[in-house]
């Protein structure tokens, strides 16, 4: 446990260290971006290279295409499970989107309170066993635009792979300026889950990110994910990951290159835990994301 408090500690440190000289970097003037756009480097229509100045819905005749690989081992001494999502959403106006997509502004791709890992319009899972995933439905529709941005959000889970299920958000994005951005809010899920043959459970599950990013150039952000997740009111859980994007241009289309590491359940409580620390269960992904304009 000693180890597990000391390896904490360093993560925590770590990840603080580096927003900090990113954030001193920008104030003293001698990061490589200002803050500003370069025409070059943006879509059609302007859609913002830069991450942290990205808006909470993707706008107007913008088709948002994403595939994301992930690698997940549930616990120490498992075989991992890994699988790929295709997933994609339309801006229908520039305050209200539409889609089939676990990938979206300002939330958590694992999406822990309802369904499978795998979810997307077209989800599979490789190992431990060959399966499709769900489908997730949703749209979002903007309320307030500017540099505190608030939307409404429901979605429907298709239960291809595990079991039905509803939920709806708030999602929140807030520009702290040129080169930092927090995605925040809460969504409710409730899921009918079968637990076995003949017995089924309703879950009433809640989450709350916490998603800070920070740019270090017009291409390059880093990103420190964490929040608050209950399963049923009953197990609670803070999860704590970091992410890594760069975007390049296909003539005028921004594709977004990421990476990410998640411990989901880094901090774990509830009745009946008595291990507090699960580093032994995390999330390694890849992806892409692209935008188009129509």
């Amino acid at each position: 446990m000693r180890a597990d408090t000391t390896n904490l500690k360093l993560a925590l440190v770590a990840a603080i260290a580096v927003l900090a000289s990113g954030s001193t970097a920008f104030a003293q003037g001698d990061a490589t971006w200002d803050g500003g756009g370069s025409p070059q480097l943006r879509g059609a229509q302007g859609y913002p290279t830069a991450y942290v100045q990205r808006p909470l819905t993707i706008g107007a005749r913008r088709i948002h295409v994403n595939g994301f690989l992930h690698v997940f081992r549930p616990f120490d001494g498992a075989d991992p499970a890994s699988g790929f999502n295709i997933g994609g959403s339309f801006g229908i106006t520039d305050d209200l989107e539409v889609g089939v997509s676990a990938e979206r502004m300002g939330t958590d791709r694992g999406r822990w309170i309802l369904g499978s890992l795998f979810r997307g319009a077209f989800p599979l899972q490789f190992t431990q066993d060959f399966d499709y995933g769900d489908i997730p439905l949703f749209a979002r529709f903007r309320l307030i635009d500017g540099d505190l941005e608030l939307a409404l959000e429901a979605s429907v889970l298709i239960p291809t792979q595990t079991d039905f299920g509803f939920a709806f958000g708030v999602p929140i994005r807030v520009h702290l300026g040129d080169a930092l951005s927090l995605d925040t809010g809460a969504e409710l899920a409730v899921w009918f889950v079968d637990v076995s043959p003949g017995v089924d459970e309703t879950q009433v599950n809640l989450e709350v990110p916490a998603r800070f990013a920070l740019q270090f150039t017009e291409e390059l952000y880093l990103g420190l994910n964490t929040g608050f997740r209950t399963i049923d009111f009953d197990l609670h859980s803070i999860p704590f990951g970091i992410e890594v994007g760069f975007t390049i241009m296909a003539g005028s289309v921004p594709l977004d290159l990421v990476g990410a590491f998640q411990w989901p359940d880094f901090l774990f409580f509830g009745e009946g835990v008595d291990d507090n620390l699960r580093q032994d269960r995390f999330l390694v992904t890849f992806g892409v994301r692209a935008f188009i304009d129509v």
